[in-house]
């Protein structure tokens, strides 16, 4: 997706997710900042919601803040499990 800017389904992905009962690990980079209603990347694009939908989320800062460093976030039991 990173060399073409299109959107994975992600509405789709969290149903088969759903489905079959595994975790969803969604690298925001070059979406945050960029896309969804209040620009916090492609789960606020679909309107999913964060630890919910897609369990863990990664940011890299150099892509869309032009910064250095980045982030990796998800609920304190996935965080502990992994």
């Amino acid at each position: 997706y990173k060399n073409r800017g299109t959107v994975p389904p992600l509405d789709e992905i969290v149903k088969v997710k759903a489905e079959y009962c595994y975790r969803l690990i969604v690298d925001e980079s070059f979406s945050f900042g960029t896309l969804g209603p209040n620009g916090k990347g492609a789960l606020d694009h679909f309107g999913l919601t964060p630890m919910v939908d897609a369990e863990i989320i990664t940011l890299s800062l150099e892509n869309s803040i032009g910064s250095i460093g980045g982030v990796c976030v998800g609920s304190e039991e996935v965080v502990d499990h992994q």
